[in-house]
């Protein structure tokens, strides 16, 4: 079961990643206006994060959004009540003594009469008090009395009735039952965090439709278009509509907010170049 949840968060990670918008960050901060945004959440960084919170070591890979973080939180406390039940368990494990059978019947007794037989408090077969003692407590049992002190100091004295029992010694092993559930956490936070990308999702879409004067059936779909191309972390941003800016009818595809598919990511460690014509240059210089 505890796979079975690392793959689900793993999952969840990967896909609530790709769609959350705040998880597309710009490459290169000094660039006010990029042309593309990047996302962390490959599958290798979703399964590597999940599997770092899971041995309790970190990841160098950190959610940004909101539901993302939910997810994240969700699968930091499930680590820690499963960590601490199973270390729990194993300390009661290995203090709690296994009590071990000497003997099972009189056969076995007498088999082994040896090395299980009194030592002390009892008189040899020749003692002349052997016969005496033996009629005395024959007596005691038989008018009750030994009853009577059993009951008193050893059912009575001392917080009597606390003797212990054959299930005392006995630990009880950990089980799904005991942590069904922090399963119920999980599955109901993981839940959440989807409604909660949905929000974000038709939240930022509808804010960058009014921003690039694009419909919002349109400037959902690139979105989409951009979040479910699994084979890459790249997606380009919505431009502004330069049809509906001029009021021209021609307008170029990237002025339209066309998804490029032809994004390639750059190398680590590259600087992004700015070009400027020479005559831009004349004109800033006037």
């Amino acid at each position: 079961m505890i796979v079975l949840a690392y793959a689900l968060v793993a999952v969840s990670f990967f896909v609530l990643g790709r769609l959350c918008p705040g998880e597309w960050t710009n490459p290169y901060p000094c660039v006010e206006e990029p042309e593309y945004l990047i996302n962390q959440f490959s599958f290798k960084n979703s399964a590597w994060f999940a599997i770092g919170s899971l041995m309790q070591q970190g990841s160098e890979v950190a959610p940004i959004a909101i539901s993302t973080r939910m997810v994240a939180g969700i699968w930091w406390f499930f680590v820690l009540l499963v960590v601490s039940s199973y270390t729990a368990n194993l300390a009661a494990s290995l203090t709690t003594e296994n009590p071990i059978d000497l003997f099972t019947d009189v056969q076995s007794l007498v088999e082994n009469r040896e090395k299980y037989n009194i030592r002390m408090g009892a008189k040899s077969g020749d003692s002349p008090y052997r016969k005496r003692l033996s009629t005395a407590i024959l007596k005691l049992q038989a008018s009750g009395q030994l009853d009577g002190l059993k009951r008193k100091w050893w059912m009575e004295m001392k917080g009597g009735g606390l003797c212990f029992t054959a299930n005392d010694n006995q630990f009880t092993p950990l089980s799904i039952k005991h942590l069904e559930g922090v399963f119920y956490v999980t599955i109901g936070g993981t839940i959440l965090s989807v409604f909660l990308v949905v929000g974000e999702m038709i939240t930022a879409t509808f804010k960058m439709s009014l921003k690039t004067r694009m419909a919002f059936r349109e400037a959902l779909r690139i979105e989409m278009n951009g979040y479910f191309k699994f084979s890459s972390n790249m997606k380009s941003v919505i431009q502004e509509n330069l049809e509906s800016k001029s009021g021209s009818g021609s307008g170029s595809p990237k002025g339209r907010g066309a998804l490029n598919t032809n994004l390639k990511p750059p190398p680590h460690g590259s600087v992004p170049s700015i070009s400027i014509s020479k005559e831009d240059l004349a004109e800033e210089l006037d």
